[in-house]
């Protein structure tokens, strides 16, 4: 694949796209900007499905965090493969980055892969960071009801 058209270009003239499936690991990853381009060219909170194929490893977590929070449905289902046998540690250390913003949770017991999607759990965000290339595969969730502050409280009338 030969393009010469940008990630930034297909959402910002699809800017309310719901799902996108680019399985073309080479051509996403010379997107550098693909996650911050995705965030700022969205429109709408619509968004419901992302698979992607990488060979870089990291991202902004944080930009993603924002990008589900903000443009997304609660029960948005994001898949980010990658392939490449030689970036295993690499993958590992992104994991531990990852799990410090999401929360990561385990495999299912019957050990399926599939068994942990969407459907499972339909109320929250869904990320799932899939090495194929060795079959390891990593989950989180977002709690969008999650306050990271202490409980406000309720201010009373005062009866004068």
């Amino acid at each position: 694949m030969n393009s010469k058209i940008t990630f930034a270009e297909i959402i910002r003239n699809a800017p309310n796209i719901e799902i996108l499936k680019i399985c073309h690991n080479n051509w996403i990853s010379k997107q550098t900007t693909w996650l911050e381009d995705l965030y700022k060219f969205k429109e709408g909170k619509n968004f419901r499905e992302l698979l992607i194929y990488l060979n870089n490893i990291e991202f902004d977590i944080e930009t993603l965090e924002k990008f589900v929070k903000t443009k997304s449905i609660n029960q948005v289902f994001i898949r980010i493969r990658y392939e490449n046998k030689e970036k295993q540690k690499a993958y590992h250390q992104f994991v531990d980055k990852m799990s410090k913003v999401f929360t990561e949770n385990s495999r299912p017991d019957d050990g399926t892969y599939f068994s942990f999607n969407q459907n499972s759990c339909p109320e929250i965000p869904h990320i799932n960071l899939e090495f194929w290339a060795i079959k390891d595969f990593k989950y989180f969730t977002l709690d969008m009801n999650k306050n990271d502050g202490p409980p406000l409280r309720k201010r009373q009338k005062r009866n004068k």
